[in-house]
C-alpha cells in the first residue's frame, strides 16, 4: 500500500543586513538601498506568489488569504499586508514584462 502526504511546510526566514551611515554634521542616518527583488517587504518572493495565486486563481479574500496563511503555515499577517503584497507583486510583474 502507498500513502502520499505532503511534506511539513515551515516558513523560512532570512535576515539581511543593509548598511548605516550617519551624517557626521547633522547626525541624520541613511541606509542603503534595498536590492531585494520586492523591495523592502517582510515576506519574500515564495509568498508573494502564493498570496497572489489565492486571490487571483482561487479568488479568496484578503481576510481569507489571512487565515490561510495563519492555519496553514502560522505565519500572522494583516489584511493591509495582504493588499500590500498583492499591489506589489503586480507592480514587480508589471516592471518585469515591460
Amino acid at each position: 500500500m502507498q500513502v502520499t502526504d505532503l511534506p511539513e511546510i515551515k516558513p523560512h526566514v532570512r535576515e539581511y543586513h543593509r548598511a548605516c551611515f550617519d551624517c557626521l554634521d547633522c547626525g541624520q542616518s541613511t541606509y542603503a538601498d534595498s536590492k531585494l527583488p520586492l523591495g523592502d517587504s517582510h515576506f519574500g518572493p515564495r509568498i508573494h506568489a502564493l498570496v497572489l495565486d489565492l486571490s487571483l486563481s482561487c479568488r479568496l479574500s484578503h481576510r481569507q488569504i489571512r487565515d490561510h496563511l495563519k492555519r496553514s503555515f502560522n505565519i500572522k499577517v494583516s489584511i493591509g499586508t495582504i493588499s500590500s503584497m498583492i499591489e506589489r507583486a503586480g507592480q514587480f510583474t508589471k516592471d518585469v514584462f515591460k
